[in-house]
């Protein structure tokens, strides 16, 4: 089992792309949300999926 350190959204009043670029540039492991967190308010699906996929945050953590 790997434990992964997530940067949560709860509390987070920016848009996904800041999200992303915080948890990329802070070491975490990933970004965690519900569907109807306001950053992702009137996100495509495909757009949201094409953010994570570019932000390749599988990278960022160092374990």
């Amino acid at each position: 089992m790997q434990a992964l350190i997530l940067h949560s959204l709860w509390g987070f009043q920016g848009s996904l792309q800041e999200a992303i670029h915080q948890a990329r540039h802070s070491g975490f492991d990933g970004v965690e949300a519900n569907l109807d967190h306001p950053a992702l308010a009137g996100a495509d699906h495909n757009m949201v999926v094409a953010e994570f996929a570019a932000a390749d945050l599988s990278r960022c953590g160092s374990r």
